[in-house]
């Protein structure tokens, strides 16, 4: 065993008591807080998988241990510093990984995955086809909802091809969500212009593109948990603004809605049709011209906004759990309740989301426009019944977020302030 797969397998805070019931959460995402919080209140004995640097999340009260371990895309390392870790713990029985760099991870380990062990992930078959934007669309292509035009692309030659054969506006994203493309994650082209100008040359990170019709509408999703394509929990929200302008980009605000029956109706056949087993996020868009809905994708994980879905009533990363866990199915729910399931019109905000994005923003937009930007980041802040980070029982978390974030966007200031007590030029 190397030295750095020792010391990421021994560096934790405490041992847990055996007779406690353990659960290890991997990768630092963004629904990472709101699992710790739910499990943890749920009597878990909550161990935090971490590399690198310190986050917010193990600052919750919430979490009893962390363990550091090697980066995760260094496949074959850090499934021998798991597998390390694991025999020298045997009162962890759950591995909740809550990204989709871990999900991915996870389901490609035999050494894990014949592992006596309940992994809370939809099963790496069925996980890798969601995720496969395209592959997600085949397997939706039998349910009784609309698909968007679509085409592969692997050039410029081709994209323009598909802009030929499906017409402006389209969307161009990548077939696996885990890549960015120009750091964005879609980017919607509306003229030749804009196809010259995004696409004056071809994505070096990127072998293939999904290019699409694009529908004008509302992007509405649906959150839910199944266990062997049985609807356990399930909510709707939809999303009022992200941290693009465009909205292409990750969701700041929104707010959940009743049930839509023919969503729901998508999502149970869905579920039912790949005997769908864990969490999930369908996301659809509501087309501004017929009302009809159209797939985008399933994301086979909690969703970023899953704190949303608790504070409205739906416990979805402590469901997902029970769905897997033959020790909990006795605590699972006989049938998922239409009648009054969740509590609709309930806003969240996530207000790191959307200081970020209107910094990262800022050059791009005109004075107006970012006072437009600020007074809806206000709205939203005081409108919201529920904050994404923000916890007044656990506050912890949030005040290491903001310093951060603090001390990152006054670094210029603090050097030139630096420079100026030194005397020295830049």
């Amino acid at each position: 065993m190397t030295a750095s797969i020792r010391a990421a397998s021994l560096h934790c805070l405490t041992h847990n008591p055996m007779n406690t019931r353990s659960v290890l959460i991997i990768e630092m995402s963004r629904q990472a807080l709101a699992t710790v919080r739910s499990l943890g209140r749920a009597g878990y004995h909550v161990i935090v998988g971490r590399c690198g640097a310190d986050s917010a999340v193990e600052h919750s009260r919430f979490c009893h241990e962390v363990w550091d371990h090697p980066e995760i895309g260094s496949s074959a390392v850090f499934e021998q510093a798991l597998t390390t870790f694991l025999d020298s713990r045997p009162d962890i029985q759950v591995i909740y990984p809550t990204g989709e760099n871990s999900t991915q991870a996870l389901g490609s380990m035999p050494s894990i995955l014949e592992r006596d062990i309940t992994r809370v992930m939809v099963h790496p078959p069925l996980l890798n086809d969601c995720l496969n934007k395209t592959q997600a669309m085949a397997l939706a292509k039998n349910l009784d909802i609309n698909l968007p035009a679509s085409q592969e692309v692997r050039s410029n030659i081709e994209l323009w091809a598909a802009v030929d054969a499906i017409g402006f506006p389209i969307i161009v994203k990548p077939v696996r969500s885990t890549k960015k493309l120009f750091e964005r994650k879609a980017y919607i082209i509306r003229s030749s212009n804009e196809l010259e100008s995004v696409f004056a040359n071809w994505p070096a990170e990127h072998s293939i593109l999904l290019a699409q019709q694009y529908i004008e509408g509302d992007i509405e999703a649906c959150d839910f948990v199944a266990s062997n394509g049985k609807m356990l929990g399930y909510m709707e929200a939809l999303t009022v603004r992200t941290d693009i302008p465009d909205g292409t980009g990750f969701c700041v605000d929104f707010t959940s809605i009743p049930v839509s029956s023919d969503l729901y109706s998508a999502c149970q056949q869905f579920a039912q049709a790949q005997a769908y087993t864990g969490p999930g996020l369908m996301q659809c868009i509501r087309s501004k011209t017929d009302n009809l809905l159209y797939f985008v994708e399933i994301n086979p994980r909690l969703a970023a906004g899953i704190s949303h879905t608790i504070a409205c009533g739906q416990n979805f990363p402590l469901l997902a759990l029970q769905a897997f866990s033959p020790a909990e199915a006795d605590r699972l729910p006989e049938f998922c309740d239409l009648t009054n399931p969740y509590k609709s019109q309930q806003s969240a905000h996530w207000l790191e989301g959307d200081i970020v994005g209107l910094l990262a923003e800022r050059h791009r937009l005109t004075l107006q426009q970012k006072l437009t930007w600020c007074r809806q980041m206000l709205a939203s802040f005081f409108r919201a019944e529920s904050h994404m980070n923000w916890q007044w029982s656990d506050p912890k978390p949030s005040l290491v977020i903001y310093s951060k974030l603090l001390f990152r966007f006054t670094k210029p200031i603090r050097k030139l302030l630096t420079i100026a007590r030194s005397g020295k030029p830049r």
